[in-house]
């Protein structure tokens, strides 16, 4: 098998690692920024209003009072949720002295966190105020943590390349390349409208996710902070996150035989749909290969034919490609002259139809459906490359 050697530097791996790593620095900057924010709301947000009481209401909503205070010679109307039944209506009488702390506001009514009547406290509740900011700067500071500790996670795992690798060419450019594809399969194969399905459904999940954390960061800014409801948020973004890895198609394990099936029927069948224009042509005297306006040809004995299944976790349950093994020695990138070929309705035909042996594709065609099923386990990384050539 062809092998080459990566060489990387250091300056690369960090570029590298950064870019892996973007995501949880985006995050990790919005949960630095509302900390900011929920700080500065905290160093001493409360102003002091005093004057004569000019009137008052009382309204009840959820089970507790609300009092409306207004001031003489004050066009604000200070507004009191006694929840827990600290005011006394009788002590509101006009022309007492009110005393009042509020947190300043744009709108014509703010809320009141403590009063003082004639001098004497009525009712104090600036820890409602101040607690819900700090329980949402130390759940911020606890993301901010975790993004950090997988930020650098990522750089060290990135960082622990070694700066000169050999590597499988053929593994490499399959799991390197977006050269993965279901789109052979028209609507006149039942895989069609389930890939689509599980897509939307995919990125419905994601904007779910997305919603969610927005949702969750609104509140922690809020004056209505529940840490409750946060870690409610939270959970729920939790399975929303671990459900994503599950949702793909069905049929890998229990209904791996659909795909097996609609694959091969592909490959007997042929479809409607524009799927990858290949420049090869499997003819009884050697292998054609167009590019540019050049043809060139090469013996079947040379280039050593074998399929190559690459297994994974997207919205596919394997793609089919027929490997060359021209060259045994180690190469640089630049040398690359192995040939990975797409498996195409068209190429299984000339091959049939030449007789052409590519070794392990019958194998592999005739047990399809138990290849699925062991190899799109979720033991594996995002790709799972097997070789057929034994």
């Amino acid at each position: 098998m062809k092998k080459i050697i990566i060489k990387r530097e250091k300056p690369q791996l960090l570029k590298e690692a950064f870019n892996k790593s973007l995501y949880y620095i985006v995050f990790l900057v919005i949960f630095l920024a509302l900390i900011i924010v929920q700080s500065i709301k905290l160093k001493d947000p409360f102003r002091t209003s005093e004057g004569l009481l000019e009137s008052y209401e009382i309204t009840e909503a959820k089970g507790f009072k609300i009092y409306s205070i207004k001031l003489k010679d004050d066009n604000v109307k200070y507004l009191i949720d006694d929840k827990k039944g600290l005011i006394k209506a009788e002590e509101l009488v006009v022309d007492s002295k009110i005393v009042l702390q509020f947190v300043p506001s744009s709108a014509d009514n703010v809320q009141v966190f403590e009063l003082k009547i004639n001098d004497n406290l009525s009712l104090s509740i600036l820890d409602d105020y101040k607690n819900p900011i700090l329980w949402g700067i130390i759940v911020l500071s606890i993301f901010s943590a975790l993004m950090i500790a997988l930020i650098i996670l990522r750089f060290i795992n990135t960082l622990k390349k070694p700066l000169e690798e050999e590597i499988d060419y053929v593994e490499l450019m399959l799991t390197t390349n977006k050269i993965i594809s279901n789109s052979m399969f028209d609507s006149t194969y039942s895989i069609h409208r389930t890939l689509r399905i599980f897509s939307v459904l995919r990125t419905i999940l994601v904007f779910m996710c997305f919603v969610l954390l927005a949702v969750a960061l609104i509140t922690l800014t809020s004056n209505n902070f529940s840490p409750i409801l946060i870690g409610i948020y939270m959970l729920i973004l939790i399975l929303l996150v671990l459900c994503i890895p599950l949702i793909h198609p069905h049929f890998y394990s229990k209904d791996a035989n659909i795909y097996a099936e609609e694959y091969k029927k592909y490959l007997n069948e042929g479809s409607t749909a524009a799927y990858y224009p290949t420049p090869f042509s499997f003819l009884k005297e050697g292998l054609r290969y167009d590019k540019d306006n050049n043809t060139s040809y090469y013996d079947y004995h040379e280039l050593k034919l074998y399929i190559t299944a690459l297994y994974a976790k997207g919205d596919y349950a394997v793609n089919l490609f027929i490997c060359s093994n021209l060259v045994n020695d180690t190469d640089q990138m630049d040398e690359r002259n192995e040939f990975i070929i797409p498996l195409t309705y068209k190429n299984y035909q000339e091959i049939l139809s030449n007789g052409i042996e590519i070794l392990g594709l019958n194998n592999l065609l005739d047990n399809l459906e138990d290849e699925i099923k062991k190899n799109t386990k979720f033991k594996h990384k995002k790709y799972n490359v097997v070789k057929y050539n034994n």
